[in-house]
């Protein structure tokens, strides 16, 4: 994902061009600038200046800080889609920073529909780069 600036209180008026918008709502600096995923995320539905918690979410919570998304990722396969694609002869996976790469998966029963993890990568066998295991490579070699 891609992240804009970090709103506060100091600069919470510049932030109300991301009103409607989604973005990570935290009240630990160190959260919304390193750990992304410890963050809420939520659509801002109003700001009040001059407040120290002045960012409101959809569900009217108020949060010290607030970054907005600017760019998403695409959604990864499941665990049981990987398992698929890769049974299927497409390609192999590794682990990013890994130094082994694999033609099956393994993941715990009922874990199954959980998205894979995100240093999961995959290549097909044509090519040459790892990619990340999104679901739009799932639905174009699987469907």
């Amino acid at each position: 994902m891609k992240f804009g600036e970090v709103y506060s209180y100091r600069n919470a008026k510049e932030a109300k061009k991301y009103i409607g918008k989604k973005g990570m709502f935290s009240d630990s600096l160190r959260d919304i600038l390193d750990l992304p995923a410890a963050c809420d995320v939520l659509i801002l539905m109003e700001i009040k200046e001059g407040e120290t918690y002045p960012f409101a979410g959809e569900h009217k919570d108020v949060f010290q800080f607030f970054r907005p998304i600017l760019e998403e990722d695409e959604p990864l396969m499941t665990n049981r889609q990987l398992a698929e694609w890769l049974a299927k002869g497409n390609g192999e996976l590794s682990c990013e920073g890994g130094q082994m790469a694999s033609s099956d998966s393994v993941y715990y029963k009922g874990e199954e529909d959980n998205s894979v993890s995100s240093t999961t990568l995959i290549r097909r066998w044509k090519d040459t780069e790892w990619v990340r295991p999104t679901k739009a490579i799932y639905e174009e070699d699987c469907k």
